[in-house]
Formats: structure tokens, sequence, C-alpha cells
């Protein structure tokens, strides 16, 4: 009887732990399933079930082959492992590629165990759907081809630099560019390929983008393998890892030699055109003062003095520009007012004057079609506007009128007062400045009004010349813009 009660006590504990085991293969996470040598299915969890698309009673019993889950393809290495097996060996991790119920297909990993069961040999196989990540390694490997041929198709020459500056990659347009074979370019120096000037500079700016800055976009002048030095423009980047630290320094260099020669060609063009303006303005300025002998001077006087009012006030170079051949001029409109006005020895009655009044519209008229590359006509329709709005045509106050013609209205003022008129004689310079310094914020732009006071008491203009002559505003830099 003690026997007996042992017996069935083991064989209770040997059926709880049957159940146990049960348990653990049903529901495990992978895959599990049981079969012959013959590759017939004998038991497969659920796991199986669901990677196949197959119900356990439809697997059980049957091959592989029979419910065709391998391509044809594959089947040979299938049945290499199986003859493995059969040898007592265990296989895998392999990877294969299963056709499920649905005719959807998976990619699988199989790794496989021969294992006694009653006696007899069966093969215990662990299945893993591997399908996301060899989707994900294609994807990657799709995008790293398609970045290559990007990379060595670009129309640009791209250049990744190591720590110390020297060549870890380059695209073929980088070795045409610069007439080196790639794998010559390979581990060579930044410095081997561009010109010593360049030397400091660029060393400077790879320390500083490798510390911290992400990317700059500069021009500089690289060197050919036989020396000829070229421009090119560079945009700057920093490469990174995960963690952002700095991997390599990326060149993406573009060849400008072109682009720089129609620039200059450009540049020299526009230079021409400038200077024939100039001419034309001057030509157009000579047409009036002819007209009006007494007047001779009075707007090239008074374009070099709202040009160096300009100057002072520190505005752009067009600005000054625009000012200086608006002045040269902007008495244009009086080539419509009657000769024997313009040199009348006596003042003039109210007719007359509302004649001479009517020059600013006229010079608009005009001047208003020309395309200059500064507002002149405006300059010249709103140079006796007065900031209070007590000038004429349009009777204009402060910032309504342009600035330029806020200048070349306290010019002009200034110059008609310090200058001979047929119907008068001169005031004198300092009367005139008094006027200046008198209606400073009331007729004039207190800014303009101050350049032009200062230029004469410390910069000693004189329109004799047309220049300051101390003080740093040198004859060259007011000079040339005329």
């Amino acid at each position: 009887m003690r026997i007996i009660k042992k017996r069935k006590r083991a064989e209770k504990e040997l059926m709880n732990s049957e159940e146990v085991f049960k348990i653990i293969f049903e529901y495990a996470p992978e895959a599990l399933y049981l079969n012959d040598l013959k590759g017939t299915f004998v038991y497969g969890n659920r796991k199986a079930e669901k990677l196949t698309g197959y119900p356990r009673e439809e697997l059980i019993g049957k091959s592989f082959l029979k419910l065709g889950l391998l391509p044809l393809n594959q089947i040979p290495r299938a049945a290499f492992l199986l003859a493995r097996n059969a040898l007592g060996k265990p296989t895998g991790p392999d990877e294969f590629i299963l056709k499920r119920r649905s005719d959807n297909k998976v990619w699988v990993e199989i790794s496989t165990y021969p294992v006694k069961i009653k006696g007899k040999t069966l093969v215990l196989g662990i299945a893993r759907d591997i399908t996301d990540r060899k989707l994900a390694g294609e994807a990657l490997e799709k995008n790293e081809t398609k970045y290559r041929e990007l990379f060595e198709c670009a129309n640009d020459a791209i250049f990744l630099l190591d720590s110390e500056g020297k060549h870890a990659l380059v695209n073929k347009k980088a070795a045409e560019m610069l007439g080196y074979p790639i794998e010559e370019l390979i581990g060579l120096s930044y410095k081997d390929i561009i010109a010593p000037s360049e030397y400091k500079n660029t060393q400077n700016r790879i320390m500083t983008l490798l510390e911290r800055e992400p990317s700059s976009l500069q021009e500089r002048v690289f060197r050919k393998k036989d020396g000829t030095e070229f421009p090119v423009e560079i945009n700057l980047s920093t490469v990174r890892d995960a963690e952002g630290k700095p991997l390599y320094i990326q060149r993406i260099v573009r060849d400008i030699t072109e682009r720089k020669r129609a620039e200059n060609e450009l540049r020299q063009t526009a230079n021409k055109l400038r200077q024939a303006l100039g001419s034309i303005i001057q030509a157009l300025a000579s047409t009036v003062e002819r007209r009006d002998p007494y007047t001779a001077g009075h707007q090239s006087r008074t374009a070099d003095l709202a040009r160096a009012i300009a100057f002072e006030m520190a505005l752009s170079e067009d600005h000054i520009e625009g000012v200086y051949m608006a002045g040269v001029i902007h008495d244009i409109g009086k080539i419509s007012i009657p000769a024997e006005i313009l040199s009348k020895p006596s003042r003039l009655n109210e007719l007359e004057f509302s004649l001479v009044k009517d020059h600013a519209r006229i010079g608009y008229e005009i001047l208003r079609e020309i395309a200059f590359p500064w507002p002149i006509a405006q300059i010249v329709f709103q140079h006796h506007e007065r900031i209070n709005g007590s000038g004429y045509p349009q009777g204009l106050s402060g910032e309504d009128i342009l600035l330029e013609a806020r200048i070349l209205g306290v010019a002009d003022v200034l110059e008609a007062m310090a200058s001979h008129r047929p119907y008068r004689p001169a005031h004198g310079l300092q009367k005139a400045l008094e006027e200046i310094s008198t209606n400073r914020g009331i007729f004039y732009d207190p800014e303009v009004a101050d350049a032009c006071l200062r230029i004469f008491e410390e910069r000693k203009f004189s329109f004799d010349n047309g220049e300051t002559q101390t003080l740093g505003s040198s004859k060259a830099a007011v000079k040339s813009l005329g």
C-alpha cells in the first residue's frame, strides 16, 4: 500500500508538472512548435497559430511542405536544417520568409532543438516575427543607397573633415573641382586645398564649429592640385552623434568663379551706366544755367554742400549719391521760366514770383518718367518744402518731406543767401549760417541744420572746392561720390 501511495503521489506531481509546462508552452511570447524529422507538425502553441494563420488542428499532422509555408527557394535550406536535427544538432537562428494562410508574408527567425519525448526524436522550434525589423532594415538600406547616390551625384562638392581637419569622405564633384583622385583626397589636410591666405580663418572656423556653432555660409579661396586658386562659397555644418558630440565638419562647396566674373562685369556695367547718367544730369544742369547766367554754378555748389551734409549725417553712399545728383539738377524746372524774369535786376512782382515758384513742379514733371536709381523727381519736387508746412508747392511738413529733400532745402537756402543775385548783393556766409541756426526746427530739419552748421564751423567746408578739409572728413570720401 505504501508503494502504491508513493507511486500515485509521484504520478500526481508529474501531472502537476506537465500542467505547468503546458501552460508555459501555451502562453510563451514566441511561437513554439513540435515537428518530427520529416517536418510534420505534432503540436503548436497559440503564438504559432497566430504567426502562421492556421488553427492548430489544421497544423497538426501536416508538413510545412503540404501547407506551403515556405517559398520553393527556401525548402532546400529547411531540409538541410532538419537533417542536422536528425543528427542531434540544434540550428539557428535562421531567417525565413513565412507564407501565412492569408497569403501575406512575414519574416521569421527560427531556432530548432532536437528533443526526446517518450523515446522519439522530435524537433522543438522557436519562431520569432522579425518583419518590422527587416522592413526597417530595408528602409534604412534604401535610404542609405539613396543618400549615397545623392552624395555622389550632387552638383556641389561635399567634404567631411575629421577633428584633425583631414578629409574622411569626399564625393566625385569634390575630386573634379580640385583635380585630385578621390583616394588621394582622403586623408589630405584641409590646408592642402585652400589658399595660404585662408589658413588662419579656416582653422578658427573649424574649431568654432566643433565647439558650438551649428552652421554658416561664407566665401573662401580654394587651391587646386596644380596650384590654381579660385573663389568658392562654403556651407559649413557639424555632424554630431546621438549625444551631441561632434563627429565631422561637413563642407558643401560651390565654385563661384563664373558668378564672381559675372558680378564684376555687372559692376563695371553699372559703373559705366552711372557715369553716363551723371554726364546726362550735368548736361541738363548746364542747359538751365546757360539760360540763367547770374545763377551759374548755383546748382553744382548746392549739390556739393548737400553731399557734404549727407556725409556728415553718416548716410549710406547710395543716399549721398542720390542727394548729390538731385542737387545738380534741382532747378531744372527753371527752363520753362522766361529768361527776362530769371535775369531781372529788380525784385520780382507777385506774378513773376509765382512763375518762379512753379519751377519745383515743372522739374518734377520733367524728371518723373526717368528711371533714376533714386527718387530724384520727388526730391526736386520737395526741395522748397519746410518742416512747419510753410513751404511750396505742396505745403508738406515734417516726416512727409523726404530726408534728401530736407537736406537739399537747407543747402539751397544757404548757397542762395551766400551768393550774389541780379536783384541783390550777396548776404554773405555768416548771415546765411545765422538763417539756418535761427530757423532750425522751424523751417529746417534740426538734424540737417546741425550737420550743416558743423561742416562750416568744425569741418571748415568751403564752396571753393565743395569739400571738408579737416577732422577726418577726407576729401576722397566726399568727392568720389560725384
